[in-house]
């Protein structure tokens, strides 16, 4: 029996309300179905950046990007060259093992990661037998300068094979999540990363240095554009951070990076001067100490 309220509802009216009816809830399914297809994609996208962020090939690179940069081998040779300190000189043997043994691992991920790894371990291995002859020179009493013209290493195979990895690295996220390698650049471990690459070999720390041993004016530009990705990197960063431990490491970062930029500016003043490596070194040093705790802290 229909109810009171449908006894006088013409069937025209009627069949009308029942395929609005129908429509609604043809509307709510596709709505509903929507929703799960989106969690689904999320779901398979967090999977998939949980994935790469296991893959061994990138913790490999990070550990290789780390032990060889900023805090690591091409910053204890150049602090070696300037200073003589016997403490950097143990450094350089150091750093040279950690990144041998990331480099190794390395290899064992693929085909084409074993030559650049081969090719990475190449100059790693320059450097540490170059220490040896920094340290004779040393004791002869051989200036920076003179040092340093002596033990120049081609860097080039080595930040070939590092810019090869990472470009490999960045297409293996975008198939792995379904995000693009600008997205992809932009989370922690993509800041984090590009980060030590900015301040690290092939970076602020090396050209910084070779600035003060060779003075030589362009590398003041490559020096500035180092600083500025890092100060990019840092501000990205924070902007996805609400975490204080992070930001009090932020922070840090940022005066440290501010301090190398002052000492740029000194540097230039002091080369126009006329001033040694050596007394150039001892008007610029910058302590590091905060800026590597910070990294470690957002590793």
């Amino acid at each position: 029996m229909l109810p009171e309220s449908l006894k006088n509802t013409s069937l025209d009216t009627l069949f009308r309300m029942i395929v609005a009816a129908l429509t609604s809830a043809g509307l709510l399914l596709t709505a509903c179905a929507a929703v799960i297809v989106y969690l689904l994609m999320e779901s398979e996208r967090d999977a998939g950046i949980l994935s790469h962020s296991a893959d061994p090939v990138g913790i490999e690179l990070g550990e290789v990007i780390t032990s060889v940069g900023y805090g690591g081998l091409i910053h204890s040779f150049k602090n070696y060259v300037l200073r003589g300190t016997e403490r950097h000189f143990d450094d350089i043997s150091d750093d040279a093992h950690a990144a041998k043994i990331a480099l190794e691992r390395l290899a064992r991920t693929s085909p084409e990661n074993k030559v650049h790894a081969e090719n990475i371990t190449a100059v790693v291995a320059a450097y540490l037998a170059k220490s040896n002859d920094v340290k004779a020179m040393l004791e002869a009493g051989a200036t920076p300068e003179d040092i340093d013209a002596v033990v120049k290493i081609d860097d080039s195979p080595a930040l070939d094979a590092l810019a090869a990895i990472s470009a490999a690295q960045q297409l293996a996220y975008v198939e792995a999540t379904g995000l693009s390698a600008e997205e992809g650049s932009k989370s922690k471990s993509g800041l984090l990363s590009d980060l030590r690459s900015a301040l690290g070999y092939g970076g602020m720390i090396h050209h910084f240095k070779n600035y003060v041993l060779r003075k030589d004016a362009p590398r003041v530009e490559k020096i500035t554009a180092s600083l500025e990705r890092a100060k990019l990197d840092i501000e990205l960063y924070a902007s996805l951070s609400n975490n204080a431990t992070e930001i009090a490491a932020l922070d840090a970062l940022r005066e440290v990076v501010s301090e190398y930029e002052q000492g740029l500016e000194q540097a230039r003043r002091a080369v126009a001067e006329g001033l040694s490596a050596m007394e150039i070194d001892a008007l610029v040093k910058v302590s590091d100490g905060p800026a590597l705790e910070a990294l470690a802290q957002l590793d």
